[in-house]
Formats: structure tokens, sequence, C-alpha cells
């Protein structure tokens, strides 16, 4: 028969490791909502280039927004957005088949538009020629949104 000791002893253990493991549940939750790489809206061309808008936390309050695209050979690019962006809450691609262009729209702002042909961009209104990474900062530069380890 154990003692009244020992049942304690066990019982507050048993709270210990339950408390615990619900803390390292919320800190993952966490992690994950926050830090993890968010894709704010992707899309496939009929050519089978995919295209996406991701942001990745690039400070307390702020996200490193970048445009990538990936050719169906596997290669592709990104292009710079911004580096001290805020989260956005809704995105949507709005795609031209004859012009071949893609529009993105962050609320009902066009604020993107890739042409899928010539792999050219506009992002606010400033013409990037291919991407090749072209003014991405690091945090963008050395992360491939289409990556498996990613």
């Amino acid at each position: 028969m154990k003692s009244s000791g020992e049942h304690s002893v066990r019982k507050c253990l048993v709270f210990l490791g339950g408390t615990a493991l619900a803390i390292i549940a919320v800190v993952c939750v966490i992690y994950l909502y926050w830090f993890a790489p968010r894709f704010v809206v992707r899309t496939s061309m009929t050519n089978g280039l995919e295209l996406c808008v991701v942001q990745r936390i690039g400070g307390p309050f702020s996200y490193n927004t970048g445009v990538f695209y990936r050719k169906p050979d596997g290669t592709g690019g990104w292009f710079y957005y911004d580096h001290e962006d805020n989260s956005w809450r809704r995105g949507r691609v709005a795609l031209d088949q004859q012009s071949r262009l893609a529009t993105v729209f962050r609320e009902d702002k066009p604020v993107i538009v890739f042409n899928w042909e010539t792999e050219s961009c506009s992002v606010r209104n400033h013409a990037f020629q291919k991407a090749a990474g072209h003014g991405s900062p690091p945090t963008l530069a050395f992360w491939n949104p289409f990556s498996r380890r990613n």
C-alpha cells in the first residue's frame, strides 16, 4: 500500500507533466501561426506556371513579402514586394489569358501585375524585368516556397 506522500508526489508530477505538454502545444500553435511562412495567394496559369505571394515574419510586427513563380520545368524566380509589410487579410488573382497577365489584388486594390510570357512583374507600379532575385532582401532570397523542405 502506498503512502499518501507518494500519492501526492505522483499527482504533482502528473500535473506538472500535463501543464508542460499544454504549454508546448500552445507554443507550437503560436509558432506555426505567427512565424511560419504563409501563402497569401497561389495560382496556376494555363501553361503550367505557378505564381504565389508569400509572407514570412520579418520583425515583431512586420512581414517580408515576395512574389514567387515556378515554370513547369522547375525553374523560376521571385520579385521583391516589401520587407516591412503588414499582414495581408485577403488576396486574389485575376488571370487574363489573352494578354498573359496575372493581376494580384490586395483586398480590392491591384498591387502586382505579372506577365507570364515575359516573366516580368510590376509591383505597385514599379516594373521589374526578369526576376533572378532582383531587389529582394536575403530573408526572401534564400527561401523557395516551392521547395519540399520549406
